[in-house]
């Protein structure tokens, strides 16, 4: 009898922590008296979700990929999009007229991100 090998899931956790998360965001936005920023509150504190879900996933040695991509690298790279995403629509609103320049950066963070991915790494034996 062979025994099942149980691999965690990311899918219950994160609507649970999505469901806290947003929560919280909408408490924020309706504490600071501007409730439509409940929106980025919530992308950031997602990103952070998941840039720790990849580090943590890193450090288990996890790898189901996606796309060619580790779980770790894929976790990490959403993360850190949906974190920067987030942090981008704080800055504007608190600077607003900088929209163009925080779009032309995130763009700039998917090219390196795609360069990243695409270089070829050793192989391990």
């Amino acid at each position: 009898m062979m025994q099942e090998i149980r691999r965690p899931s990311y899918l219950g956790v994160t609507f649970g922590v999505f469901f806290i998360v947003l929560a919280i965001a909408i408490l924020l936005g309706i504490i600071i008296n501007d409730w439509i920023l409940f929106i980025p509150i919530l992308l950031i504190m997602m990103g952070i979700y998941g840039i720790v879900m990849g580090f943590t996933s890193r450090s288990r040695g996890e790898v189901r990929g996606y796309g060619g991509m580790s779980d770790a690298a894929f976790f990490i790279f959403w993360g850190f999009l949906v974190l920067i995403i987030g942090a981008f629509w704080l800055i504007n609103d608190v600077v607003p007229g900088i929209a163009l320049y925080l779009m032309l950066l995130i763009l700039v963070f998917l090219g390196i991100a795609m360069i990243l991915s695409s270089l070829s790494r050793p192989k391990r034996a």
